[in-house]
């Protein structure tokens, strides 16, 4: 648990405390007690007593106690006669002088006692038991006695030279002395910079203690100047004076507030003679002279305060500051996103950018994952990438993120960001092990880029590592009613976490599961690491542990949905909707008719059209374009999608840059929708579910989709959609299919025979036959690809006859191939529609003749992969060759459609993989004899 003392007094450190108790129950206040004005000055008369009022707005701050009782100590006696003596006075002080005076006049004890009372968390001490009065010397070398006098007499011409207590030797409380050796924190500040803030400094021992704790020091500055007291100070100044008092070198970091409140409100201030601190490169420049470390940030109220029957104070916002404040002595916590997966079940919309990079209300996901870091503090960030898009993503963190996220967190900030390539995909140890050398020095969160989760899980999990910062790990656990489907959490009579179980099958050790958020000290975990090596895929957790680590844990009750699956961009977006806007719409566009209906959870995007008479139900999200009449619910319309009037569409995803026609409406009911996930169908548990469709798509006027259809990119689609568009490859077979070899074979045969004839008696018919019935004919099941190349074989005919110029035959056979051979029937016509898709070409054919054929018809270039018998080392049928394509392509089987034309050597492997296949045939004997005739099949495939 992380100790803080905050030194202060008035209104500042009272709404400090409010925010700092929601974060550690180990508080101490450190309260001024020389106030004597107002009421507070006659009980002091009256009674000899410290000044009660700072402290008691601190007790109830800190109080556990009924609100009604919070209200007594607070009530001031107002409606009365103001002649009266109980005129302005507070309850709570007159409670607090009475217990004073049964405790003979102890005013430590009967803060004690006030704190029973009110069940405070934490402890509230006056900055010394002595009492005495502030006092002011001005530059004019007049003394100024009490607050009072200061507040009414310092005038903008008048600066305060010095600050001092009427009192010689006052020594401060012993107790505030020890409570700030043993802190973590100790934040000076925010409150009057004089009378509430630098008058604690002042007892004896009190600066001696700050400069000797361990404890980082942080002074907060405040947001306006203080009327009368320090109207001609600017920022730089109230930093100044804070250093005059605590000495040199002493303060670890500043924080200011960066958010200037409305203009109205900074006029009411000037007007009655107090100024809204503005800051400037200038002055922060001149800070940093006296503490590196200057924090900038959003802290003040977003909603401005009446206090005291006064309109509109410009006050610290309680829970922002603490924030910012708990950062501070927290050991060095890195962050690491783990965005390597492929996405494979997330196609199609993991087609075009990493699943992460999907957006949600206008950000990516792996955008929101790092802004929750940044806002807890987390500023050094790594990303484990893989190939494909450790390009993009870093492009989009440097050229949009990195711009926008200081305005967007409301702080200034030094972000530091990584960017690891992960070559092979085993696990997210093997991931972590990539970045090895940014992270075996310090602590790191690790966290999966494809979730999401209801609440702020790294601020829960730091607070949980803040609690107790000796332990080497902090695991994320969540109650599950499956334990054998997850990695479970055993603990010992301690209840201390000493393993994670992989997928129990009996004799779970617990219901709790370990989710994909954890914490682990570096060392230990990649000392673990090589000592136990990688050889199992478990969490990082129980590589902490089995390096005998200590690890806490604590137990997420929210809801989490891992984007793994395309109805899961549904829930997700559900999700997030209800945790930032409460389902409240957000309507960012100015292009939005006022005829037009809105739900519950609707996202309206900034680029977003909405045509008049729309009903956008809950939870939809659009930020393209939506013709009039339409109706579209629980849906995620992407950006550049166009809709067509009158279409109704519900529980879908549609991607960018879309058209779907006039009156196109999404057939939904059904029990529990099937949908194609990674290579296969999969039930997805969902009883409503419409159409994912992907980017680039053309859907035509007056269709409907059946539920849970898919859509791949670049699809013309002119007919209901009944059955899954999935086709993005196209692989051909090269001889007879692209181009016809049968005819022209024998006759490049002849050539080379010819050729040879040259050099011996022999006709070429002779050895054309001879070569066909003592070679070729033992040679033609022969698997080897070596052994069936021409060269082979004539060389073994020229070996026999003494013909010495094996390499001119074969240019022979080679240069007349490629003049006679011809492409097959429509395929050249066929070039402009492959353009969609990827387009591969598998042969048995060695390289060397292929290239020869392709450079003939120009066709070297249409192809994104070329698989030959060189690169297999077999002929044809074999898996080898459709595996490689497979791979080569990123794609899978049923993504493909394998056109050859002969069923056993080209098609029946890739048929029996899950393959789309088609048979060419000149006779007409296959699905099609023209290849202009594939246009029309392609379509409707």
């Amino acid at each position: 648990m992380v100790k803080i003392v905050c030194i202060g007094g008035g209104t500042g450190q009272s709404k400090l405390l409010q925010g700092l108790r929601e974060v550690t129950t180990d508080l101490v206040a450190i309260v001024g007690v020389t106030d004597n004005g107002r009421s507070t000055g006659v009980l002091r008369n009256e009674f000899d007593m410290l000044a009660p009022g700072d402290i008691r707005n601190c007790l109830v701050a800190l109080s556990n106690s009924p609100k009604v009782l919070k209200e007594l100590f607070q009530f001031r006696f107002t409606s009365i006669n103001e002649d009266s003596a109980f005129y302005g006075m507070n309850f709570g002080n007159l409670l607090i002088a009475a217990l004073t005076k049964i405790n003979n006049d102890n005013f430590g004890e009967a803060i004690k006692e006030v704190s029973k009372i009110l069940k405070i968390e934490g402890k509230v001490l006056p900055s010394t038991l002595a009492n005495t009065q502030v006092c002011a010397e001005l530059s004019t070398g007049k003394v100024l006695v009490g607050e009072p006098e200061i507040a009414r007499a310092y005038g903008t011409k008048k600066k305060i030279k010095r600050l001092f207590l009427k009192d010689k030797n006052v020594k401060a409380n012993q107790d505030c002395i020890d409570e700030i050796m043993s802190a973590d924190l100790v934040v000076i500040g925010p409150g009057g910079l004089y009378t509430s803030v630098i008058v604690n400094l002042l007892p004896i021992g009190m600066v001696e203690a700050l400069k000797n704790t361990t404890a980082k020091k942080v002074y907060v500055a405040n947001v306006a100047t203080q009327q009368g007291v320090t109207d001609d100070l600017n920022l730089y100044d109230h930093v100044k004076e804070i250093e005059k008092y605590v000495g040199k070198g002493v303060l670890d970091a500043v924080v200011v507030n960066n958010r200037s409140p409305p203009k109205r409100l900074v006029e009411k201030y000037r007007a009655a003679g107090a100024y809204f601190l503005e800051i400037d490169d200038a002055q922060i420049a001149k800070i940093k002279t006296i503490c590196k470390n200057v924090i900038l940030a959003d802290i003040v109220q977003r909603k401005f305060v009446e206090e005291f029957g006064k309109a509109n104070y410009i006050r610290h916002n309680p829970k922002k500051l603490a924030s910012v404040l708990l950062r501070i002595p927290r050991k060095k916590v890195k962050g690491v996103i783990l965005v390597a997966g492929k996405g494979e079940r997330m196609k199609p919309f993991s087609l075009n950018k990493s699943k992460e990079m999907i957006e949600f209300m206008g950000k990516p996901l792996i955008a929101r994952h790092a802004t929750e870091m940044i806002k807890n503090g987390i500023t050094d960030i790594i990303f484990i990438c893989n190939e494909e898009n450790i390009g993009y993503i870093k492009d989009y963190f440097q050229k949009d993120y990195i711009p926008t996220i200081e305005k967007d967190i409301g702080m200034g900030l030094n972000v530091n960001l990584e960017f690891v390539l992960q070559i092979e995909q085993k696990g997210p140890v093997n991931a972590i092990l990539y970045a090895r050398s940014l992270l075996e020095k310090d602590y790191f969160v690790i966290k999966y880029g494809d979730s999401l989760a209801s609440d702020d899980q790294i601020k829960q999990m730091l607070a949980t590592f803040d609690s107790d910062t000796s332990v080497d790990a902090v695991a994320t656990l969540r109650k599950v009613t499956k334990p054998q489907e997850y990695g479970i959490a055993r603990f010992n009579k301690n209840n201390e976490l000493v393993e994670i179980v992989e997928k129990p099958q009996k004799d779970f050790p617990s219901d709790l599961a370990n989710v994909g958020l954890a914490l682990v000290n570096g060392k230990v975990f990649f000392n673990s690491i090589d000592r136990f090596g990688v050889g199992e895929v478990l969490p990082p957790v129980e590589y902490v542990l089995r390096n005998k680590g200590r690890a806490s844990f604590w137990i997420f009750k929210g809801k989490r949905v891992d984007v793994g699956r395309v109805w899961n961009i549904l829930d997700a977006y559900k999700l997030l909707i209800d945790k930032l806007r409460n389902s409240k719409p957000r309507i960012l566009s100015k292009n939005v008719s006022n005829t037009v209906k809105i739900g519950k959870g609707v996202y309206i995007g900034r680029n977003a059209k909405i045509g008049k008479n729309v009903t956008l139900g809950d939870y939809s999200s659009i930020d393209g374009i939506v013709e009039d009449n339409c109706v579209i619910s629980n849906s995620v319309i992407m950006a550049g999608t166009v809709i067509g009037s009158g279409s109704k569409i519900s529980y879908s995803v549609i991607g960018e840059n879309t058209k779907i026609g006039k009156n196109f409406y999404t057939k939904t009911k059904s029990s529990d929708v099937e949908v194609f996930c990674k290579d296969k169908y999969v039930l997805s548990g969902k009883n409503t579910l419409g159409l994912f469709c992907a980017n680039d798509v053309v859907i035509g006027d007056n269709l409907y989709s059946e539920p849970g259809k898919m859509i791949f990119p670049n699809k013309i689609v002119n007919q209901n959609i009944t059955t899954d568009l999935l086709l993005r490859a196209i692989i051909f077979d090269a001889d007879n299919t692209i181009y016809q070899t049968k005819e022209v074979a024998k006759l490049a045969d002849m050539a080379a025979m010819t050729f040879f004839s040259g050099q011996t008696n022999k006709s070429p018919e002779y050895l054309y036959n001879y070569w066909i019935k003592n070679i070729v004919s033992k040679l033609v099941a022969d698997k080897n690809p070596i052994r069936r190349h021409r060269k082979y074989s004539y060389t073994l005919l020229c070996n026999k006859f003494k013909v010495r110029n094996i390499d001119g035959g074969f240019e022979a056979f080679l240069g007349s191939l490629t003049q006679n051979i011809q492409l097959s029937p429509g395929f050249r016509e066929l070039l402009p529609a492959l353009s969609s898709y990827k387009v591969a070409l598998l042969t048995e054919d060695t390289r060397d003749v292929l290239d020869a054929k392709l450079k003939r018809f120009r066709l070297s270039n249409l192809f994104d992969s070329v698989i030959s018998s060189t690169e297999i080392g077999v002929m044809k049928p074999s898996q080898e060759y459709f595996d490689s394509i497979i791979s080569s392509l990123g794609v899978s089987p049923s993504e493909c459609l394998f056109v050859g034309d002969n069923y056993t050597k080209d098609l029946a492997i890739p048929k029996k993989n899950g393959t789309n296949v088609l048979l060419f045939s000149l006779d007409g004997k296959g699905d099609f004899k023209d290849f202009s005739e594939l246009v029309k099949i392609l379509a409707k495939l």
